[in-house]
């Protein structure tokens, strides 16, 4: 059988072969279930009474919806209110200090440091850690001459390469609350 969709002339078909038009659909009143369309599916309605299709396909009920646009909550910058540090007075201080063969402690802990400059002033390389077998084992070197900085608040300990006493010049950088 020939496709009854394809554009050709009738006229060419025999008589049985050509195809019947599609009737179009009829009107009718019944139940219109949103979302589903008219189909019960085997459930029977529940609704008082039916709502016929022809309202569905009446142009005039249509009422046009009215739409607002959506109000807009602009999120806030997050502000983070900093109340420390308003009353401090930042203050420095040198210190010398000795490191020799045995870990020594240079500089102790202290909460209110800021910052803090440790300089080589002898003629041997030392080596500081945060605590003492740190410091002689695999401390880091300060070669002779040179200095490192630190952030920290922890204790400083410093030994030295060849056992003899070398000085150390330490900056001392703290915060004093008033």
């Amino acid at each position: 059988m020939p496709n009854p969709f394809e554009d050709t002339d009738p006229v060419n078909y025999p008589p049985s072969e050509i195809p019947n038009p599609i009737r179009p659909l009829q009107r009718t009143s019944g139940w219109v279930f949103p979302g589903r369309g008219s189909e019960a599916h085997g459930v029977d309605p529940n609704l008082s009474e039916p709502h016929p299709i022809d309202n569905v396909f009446d142009q005039a009920h249509v009422e046009p919806l009215e739409q607002t646009p959506p109000e807009r909550h602009e999120v806030p910058t997050p502000v983070r209110i900093v109340s420390e540090g308003s009353k401090e007075d930042k203050q420095w201080r040198v210190l010398q200090s000795e490191a020799n063969a045995n870990p020594t402690q240079i500089v102790g802990k202290n909460r209110n440091r800021t910052n803090l400059i440790v300089h080589n002033a002898g003629a041997v390389d030392i080596f500081v850690g945060p605590d003492g077998p740190s410091a002689s084992l695999f401390g880091f070197p300060i070669p002779s001459g040179s200095q490192i900085t630190l952030s920290g608040y922890g204790a400083v300990y410093a030994v030295t390469g060849d056992g003899s006493a070398q000085p150390v010049n330490i900056l001392m950088e703290y915060v004093v609350e008033m």
